[in-house]
């Protein structure tokens, strides 16, 4: 079983698709960079992972429990991940 893995997750904004059926299975021990173009879906991708945002479709699974069920706990989720978004830039004070 995955430690995380993400089933064809979509996601719209005003008719744009900005997350097209993504899927992707990641073992304990790995890790994934998510990489691409200004605009192509990276933050979206990780804010639904985060659930900061809800996918339009698809299902996201941490050691097989679905991360939009209400019994599970996404603070604890949350304390056990680490994402690098990039609203959270570091200025060196100058």
């Amino acid at each position: 079983m995955a430690l995380l893995e993400l089933k064809e997750i979509s996601k719209e904004y005003s008719g744009k698709k900005v997350l097209d059926t993504v899927s992707l299975k990641i073992q304990s021990g790995e890790m994934k960079v998510v990489m691409g173009p200004s605009g192509c879906g990276k933050t979206t991708l990780l804010r639904c992972l985060i659930r900061l945002e809800e996918s339009d479709h698809g299902d996201i699974y941490f050691h097989g429990k679905n991360i939009y069920d209400k019994e599970f706990n996404i603070l604890e989720f949350r304390k056990k991940s680490r994402l690098c978004l990039p609203e959270l830039r570091f200025v060196s004070p100058s």
